[in-house]
């Protein structure tokens, strides 16, 4: 296993934290990006990893400092020599920016929320002919929020489930141009009920193709 550890640092300026339109405010602020990946290295199959955060510490408005943290892993079992298998998840710890169309505005601190990836696929490649297909689950979990006077921001009516399943199908022309179809349904279901679910479907066709220097 090789390992990769990485930090940025992050300075900017702001002239509207709060998104507002009336009596805006600006600050500074710091941020400290620290992640470290781990990467197997295998000649077949192959799993990596990674943990991260990001720590944001603003200069005047310190209601506004925010921790986040994320940790995924992701798999390939090569099942055949054209046929492969690939499994990884995400979790993420993290805070809604002020600029978000979904925040409420009217909260005290930044709404706290976390989301859950989780995924599989398969690909075989016959010939010049490659299938692949795809499943999707990702889960949102936010917490309320809280005016200046102590008064409950319900947030709980987001907290949703999307289940997305993917399929294509490419035919290869030349080493760096492809032919593709490819299709996707997906399925949005809230905790707070019916009335906020949706159904919906994606058909793609086109062409892929690399651009070489």
């Amino acid at each position: 296993f090789m390992a990769y550890p990485k930090v940025s640092v992050d300075f900017e300026t702001t002239d509207n934290l709060f998104a507002s339109a009336t009596n805006t405010q600006s600050d500074t602020l710091w941020r400290i990006r620290p992640e470290l990946s781990i990467e197997s290295g295998w000649s077949r199959n192959a799993l990596s990893a990674y943990v991260r955060g990001a720590f944001t510490r603003y200069n005047d408005f310190t209601t506004e400092d925010t921790d986040i943290f994320g940790a995924g892993f992701q798999t390939r079992l090569d099942a055949a020599r054209f046929s492969s298998l690939e499994f990884g998840a995400d979790y993420s710890d993290g805070f809604e920016p002020r600029t978000s169309p979904g925040s409420p505005g009217t909260n005290v601190d930044p709404i706290d929320y976390r989301q859950t990836n989780v995924f599989g696929s398969f690909s075989h490649q016959s010939n010049r002919t490659t299938i692949s297909s795809r499943a999707d689950w990702r889960g949102y979990d936010y917490d309320d929020g809280f005016t200046v006077l102590n008064s409950v921001i319900d947030q709980d009516f987001r907290d949703r489930e999307v289940v997305s399943l993917t399929g294509r199908v490419s035919y290869e022309v030349s080493p760096a141009t492809s032919w593709f179809v490819q299709g996707t349904v997906n399925s949005r279901k809230y905790d707070s009920g019916a009335v906020w679910d949706s159904d919906g479907h994606e058909v793609l066709a086109g062409v892929a193709f690399e651009v070489t220097r």
